[in-house]
């Protein structure tokens, strides 16, 4: 291999995993090697390994990590090597640099979100195509779905759960307002707009460095429910409210009141159902596709699609206005159109 061709691999090895693993835990890097063994041991990719959209992140993921890691160490390996000026070590260094780059091309990191911008078609929506077109169904594991089997006055079950609880003030705040449990780590204001109605302001979380989602969004909403009530009735005599929590276990709380308030229940409820519900409320008013996009905290219209649906709207949302720092891109491309993005992707990964 010529020193020219041995570079370039080089340093495309360096620039694939700059800003990948950079801030994993020790349980997520012990739950990506476990992944892994058993992608190996099954022989599989991520998307062969999945059965959900979410398992195949997952799996890629611990991918992802894994050769990534890797990767590093090869490149520590082959440093030492050429400067010892050990060549057939270096030269075999380069060579496993090079399997590993053509394996990670395949599932390209994207540490700085830029796949979303660019519209990047992933493995498994050709994969789920593929499947779909064989006659297969794709099982949904969202927390979109779960909405189907809650009852009207889930919400108002849940706050009276937490009565007496630390979290009772941020399960009222996740009912009114679909916040995200990173959102409650920033805190979250309440104040009083007029006489029954809320003012919510909101410190976005998925940002990207600042090329998504709004970095601060207000929300004004009547208060017409039980939680709503309970923090016009705090704010009244306390004044302005500050509603911090840590968002695991803030989710780990909602987990169990969840199980404890509707045993009958396969499947938990968590802190993001709150959320598909707001978005459900939200579209059964009719509310403007944009205006529900800044009452996510989103600055891209199509993104609401992932959340619930009209026909799963509870109750009004009581949402009378609402503001964010960020204007809202309209993107009506048509499911087709991605859909032939698909059948092209999944040629040119056949040929």
């Amino acid at each position: 291999m010529d020193k020219p061709t041995a570079y370039t691999i080089v340093n495309a090895a360096r620039a694939l995993i700059k800003g990948v693993n950079e801030n994993a835990s020790e349980s997520t890097v012990a739950q990506y090697k476990a992944a892994y063994t058993r992608m190996e041991r099954e022989g599989l990719t991520p998307e062969k390994m999945a059965g959900t959209a979410r398992s195949y992140y997952f799996y890629r993921a611990a991918l992802v990590h894994h050769v990534a890691t890797e990767i590093r160490q090869t490149l520590t390996h082959t440093d030492r090597a050429a400067k010892q000026g050990l060549s057939e070590a270096w030269e075999q260094g380069v060579k496993r640099l090079e399997q590993l780059v053509h394996t990670l091309d395949h599932y390209r990191p994207d540490p700085d979100g830029k796949h979303l911008d660019q519209r990047i078609i992933s493995r498994w929506a050709v994969e789920a195509e593929k499947r779909q077109r064989l006659g297969e169904r794709i099982h949904s594991h969202s927390k979109r779905s779960r909405l189907r089997g809650l009852p009207m006055d889930w919400r108002d079950q849940m706050f009276e759960g937490a009565k007496n609880s630390k979290y009772q003030n941020a399960i009222a705040v996740l009912a009114a307002t679909g916040a995200r449990p990173a959102e409650f780590e920033k805190g979250i204001l309440i104040g009083i707009a007029n006489a029954d109605t809320l003012r919510f302001t909101i410190a976005g979380v998925k940002l990207h460095n600042g090329k998504y989602g709004q970095e601060t969004r207000t929300l004004e909403i009547s208060a017409n429910t039980l939680a709503t009530k309970h923090l016009l009735n705090l704010a009244q005599a306390q004044g302005q409210l500050r509603i911090e929590a840590k968002a695991g276990s803030l989710s780990d709380f909602v987990r169990h009141l969840g199980q404890r308030t509707f045993p009958q229940l396969r499947k938990a409820t968590s802190a993001y159902v709150f959320r598909h519900q707001f978005a459900a409320d939200l579209k059964g008013d009719g509310l403007d596709g944009v205006d529900v996009a800044i009452a996510l905290g989103h600055c891209v219209n199509e993104t609401q699609g992932f959340y619930g649906t009209a026909r799963n709207a509870r109750s009004s949302g009581g949402l009378q206005k609402v503001t964010g720092t960020r204007a809202v891109r309209e993107k009506t491309a048509e499911k087709m159109h991605q859909l032939s993005l698909n059948r092209s992707y999944e040629k040119s990964l056949s040929g």
